[in-house]
Formats: C-alpha cells, structure tokens, sequence
C-alpha cells in the first residue's frame, strides 16, 4: 500500500506596505542603536583601560616610585575615571531625557565659569596629549539654559575637540551674543569632517 503526500507551498503572510514601514523603522532604530552602544563601548574603554593601566603599574612597580610619582599616577588614575564617570553621567542624561522624564529647567548661567569647570574636568585628557586650550567667553555674557544640558552640550563637544585634536594641537573656546542667543563656538585643530 502506498500513501501520497502532497507537499505544500508554504505561504508567507502579506505584509500591508504599512507593516513593511514599521518593520524598517524597526531594523533601523536597532541598527541605530548598535552603532550609538559601539560608540559608547569605544569611548567608555578608554578611561577605563587608562585607569586599569595605571594602578596595575603602580601596583606591580609601587617600590620604584617616591612619593610624588605615586602621587601623580593617583591623581591621573582618578582623572581618569572621573572622565569616564562624566561620560556615564552624560548617558544617563540623554536616556532620561529620551524618554521624556527630562523637564527644560532653564536658569541663569555663568558661561565663563560654566566651561572653566567643563575644561577642569577634561584636564586629564588635555594634558595626556598635551593639547592648548585658550578660552575668551565674556564674564557677562547673559545666559538662560538649563544647566544639565548646557554641561552635557560642553563636555560631549570639548570631549570631541580633544579627542580628534592631534597632540601638541590647540582648541578655541569662544562664545558671543547674537540677538537673543549666545553662540558657543569650539573649534579645535584637528582632521575634521569632509
């Protein structure tokens, strides 16, 4: 006795031109979000990869140094990891504001000082390669922002500046008022962008 089978096309469902739109929409937010945690990962790694490498070589080497060395590859480390601290603090920001539980608090800043504080932070990095920073922002410049994003804004473009600026280069901070704002212009002597 013989049995036969008839094999059957499987048929995929149709996708109104809707569900394709979202489907991409969704592939794209995903691949989106892969490169952003690719940069993260990159960026992260630095400050930590800087820190691990400095107390591994004062832990190893600890008898090869006085005191002020020790106290200086200390103070390097810790820079270092207060670098990538400002970096996570930075991201926490962001996914806050991403999903809406950010509010705009604007109050009144001092610029000048606002980015001296900004650039002090960033004296690890700028100093590893010896980078110049000149800074010419007026102490009376009127500015109403919120803080956080203000930080955050400064932090992430010097950061930048600092990172595709060669060593031994030079970045410019300045910032003027144009009619009823305040432009921030950083500008570094690095590659650039074609």
């Amino acid at each position: 006795m013989s049995i036969s089978v008839e094999k059957r096309k499987e048929q995929k469902p149709h996708l109104s031109s809707i569900e394709k739109k979202h489907q991409d929409e969704i592939r794209e937010i995903m691949n989106d979000n892969a490169k952003f945690i690719s940069i993260l990962a990159h960026d992260l790694r630095e400050p930590f990869s800087t820190t691990i490498s400095l107390l591994s070589m004062l832990k190893e080497n600890r008898h090869d140094y006085d005191k002020e060395e020790i106290k200086k590859i200390i103070t390097m480390a810790s820079s270092s990891a207060e670098g990538a601290l400002i970096l996570l603090d930075n991201l926490l920001h962001w996914v806050v504001s991403q999903q809406g539980g950010k509010r705009f608090n604007p109050i009144d800043i001092n610029l000048q000082q606002l980015i001296s504080v900004e650039i002090a932070n960033l004296g690890f990095l700028i100093g590893q390669k010896k980078i110049t920073i000149t800074q010419s922002v007026p102490k009376d410049i009127p500015l109403l922002a919120d803080l956080n994003m203000l930080k955050a804004i400064i932090r992430n473009l010097t950061g930048n500046a600092i990172k595709f600026t060669p060593k031994g280069g030079t970045i410019d901070i300045s910032a003027l008022m144009c009619r009823s704002y305040v432009q921030v212009i950083i500008k570094d002597n690095g590659v650039g962008i074609s």
